[in-house]
């Protein structure tokens, strides 16, 4: 009996741990949306002049 308490006690500890995984991996992806839309934004509020700079600089890199 005490083979199968141990095993249901592991059982429930590895589900508490994926369940917290499983939340971090969708806020860590929330998280990266955030952050490109937020870019995205800063991007698109510069002008075209420093547009063209960072595409120069892109191909030259």
């Amino acid at each position: 009996m005490s083979l199968y308490e141990e095993s249901c006690s592991l059982n429930m500890m590895l589900e508490v741990k994926l369940r917290k995984a499983e939340t971090t991996i969708t806020d860590q992806g929330v998280i990266a949306a955030a952050k490109s839309q937020h870019y995205e934004d800063k991007f698109k509020a510069v002008t075209p002049e420093a547009k063209a700079a960072i595409n120069k600089a892109n191909e030259d890199a």
